[in-house]
């Protein structure tokens, strides 16, 4: 078995894929980061920070993953489409990632645990210009980084840590010096 962050991350990855499977939540893997991409769909009608009630299930899974793993940090991003202002809009998205992390903090993980911010209309995935494209960019998007510190490759392989290898011949001996 593997060890360290990366293991860990596998572990997590796998549960939450299986327990958001048929959610309309995608699970994406960025080296030790996991990425839940929730589309507007089940989260949030348009101009609303309003949780669906649809988005409870898929939460209450999210939540049971955090509470089991602890050793992650959580940032929640909200993002919008680009209809209405941009101060409405980086607002909105403020709310939405906030309204999220309210409702797993009511679930048990903790607050200090996790970070929020809003993208507004920055950051969009689709285009605009269409009515899909805007749902697509009304999402909010849940990022799970580990805390765990990488252990050192021999431990990571089960092995052993090596010994420093030796100095150099001469070396801590003065260049004036002549036996």
């Amino acid at each position: 078995m593997g060890g360290g962050v990366g293991y860990h991350m596998d572990k997590q990855e796998q549960q939450l894929r299986q327990r958001l499977a048929h959610t309309g939540v995608d699970v994406q893997r960025q080296g030790d980061t996991l990425k839940l991409v929730v589309p507007s769909a089940i989260s949030f009608d348009s101009g609303s920070a309003q949780l669906k009630p649809q988005f409870d299930e898929p939460l209450n899974q999210v939540a049971a993953s955090l509470n089991q793993f602890p050793d992650t940090h959580i940032q929640v991003v909200g993002h919008t489409d680009s209809t209405g202002g941009m101060a409405l809009n980086q607002q909105l998205s403020v709310n939405r990632a906030n309204a999220v992390a309210l409702y797993l903090g009511s679930r048990g993980v903790a607050a200090e645990r996790m970070q929020t911010a809003g993208m507004g209309p920055t950051q969009p995935i689709a285009s605009n210009d269409t009515p899909e494209g805007r749902a697509q960019n009304r999402r909010v998007e849940i990022k799970i980084i580990s805390n765990q510190p990488e252990a050192p490759v021999a431990q990571q392989a089960g092995g052993r840590s090596l010994p420093p290898p030796p100095p150099p011949p001469g070396a801590g001996v003065p260049p004036d010096y002549h036996p």
